[in-house]
Parts: C-alpha cells; structure tokens; sequence
C-alpha cells in the first residue's frame, strides 16, 4: 500500500470529504477492506490522508 501524501493535497479539499476520510480512518478496523478500498479510489484521484500521529486525529478540516 503506498504512503499517505502531505497535507498539501488536503488544502484543496472540502470539509465534507475531510469529514467522510476522516470516519473512513476511524473506523478502518470495522470497515475493513471496504475502507481501505475507498481510501485507495481516493488516493487514485489526488486525494490523500496524511499519516497519523498518535493524540491527534488523522484529518484536521478546515472550516469554511
């Protein structure tokens, strides 16, 4: 699986798809390979999550 990208890519996201990554991150274990398919489709069209840190959660939306 290839590594997530910076979080210049998620600067030209909108909050709503920060918001569906953001569960499909959570939820990951539950989802299974349901989440890490989508996350790849959306990897596939520019759009990545940055790797996550522990304490803080793996997407940070902007507000707008």
């Amino acid at each position: 699986m290839q590594s997530f990208s910076t979080d210049e890519t998620l600067s030209n996201v909108s909050p709503h798809l920060l918001d569906i990554l953001t569960g499909l991150q959570r939820q990951r274990e539950e989802l299974g390979s349901v989440a890490d398919e989508l996350i790849d489709l959306f990897r596939e069209h520019g759009v990545a999550l940055p790797p996550e840190t522990e304490g803080e959660p793996p997407v940070k939306p902007c507000s707008g």
